[in-house]
């Protein structure tokens, strides 16, 4: 048995065919065909076997996902909805590209009548998740009235079939006030320790996130990392 190893491991295009059947099963693993209602947020950094972080929408609806810049919102985001019903707001024309949206809307009037159209529709057929982009910007900029949609829209779109996911830099007060109807919370690596509480709801156990990694609570809690997009 020992020499058998050997000669394999001596062998680079064993050696290759390993890796590569290696690489298949954590794929295979990776991309298991979740249900329309289920987003793949990332996979446990402490597994061998990269383990998915999957949320049910229909058990924890609506999802807030805050950090700063450059730390993955989108691009975890960008993985979960792909072959997902996706309505995209306030978005830059570079984000979400690999994404196929109903619509993708950055005018200011558009979306105060997109919202009232989803506030006023029925119920969806397949699970229908509207994107919302630098959140916050919109309550910066006074934008009230699509403010006060959102909320409404929040109120009642678990029942339509409709999850909304808002994406923010920042953990302001203004944004995370309606916390309460976001049944799942993704925070990436934020300065201030105490900016996790207020998005997550939580104090996570001590510890300093790599870039890519996010503090997430659904039906459980813990430490997620981002799939690379190109895979």
């Amino acid at each position: 048995g020992g020499m058998i190893a050997a000669e394999i491991l001596n062998n680079e295009d064993a050696v290759d065919f390993i890796k590569n059947k290696l690489r298949s099963y954590r794929k295979d693993k990776l991309l298991r065909e979740p249900l329309q209602n289920e987003l793949v947020l990332g996979y446990d950094p402490f597994s061998y076997d990269r383990t998915p972080i999957i949320a049910d929408m229909y058990k924890n609806p609506h999802m807030p996902v805050s950090g700063p810049s450059q730390q993955g919102k989108s691009s975890m985001v960008e993985y979960a909805l792909r072959g997902r019903q996706s309505i995209i707001l306030n978005a830059i024309p570079d984000n979400f590209s690999s994404l196929d949206p109903i619509e993708r809307i950055t005018d200011y009037e558009e979306m105060i009548y997109i919202l009232g159209e989803l506030i006023n529709a029925g119920r969806s057929k397949e699970p229908l998740y509207v994107v919302i982009d630098e959140m916050l910007q919109l309550v910066i900029d006074g934008k009230k009235k699509v403010t006060e949609l959102i909320m409404k829209l929040l109120a009642k779109a678990a029942h339509q079939n409709i999850f909304i996911i808002g994406i923010t830099q920042s953990s302001e007060k203004e944004v995370v006030k309606c916390k309460h109807l976001f049944n799942t919370r993704v925070c990436f690596r934020v300065v201030d320790d105490s900016s996790y509480k207020v998005v997550l709801g939580y104090t996570p156990d001590e510890q300093i996130l790599l870039p890519r990694h996010f503090y997430y609570l659904t039906d459980h809690k813990g430490v997620g990392c981002t799939y690379d997009l190109s895979l």
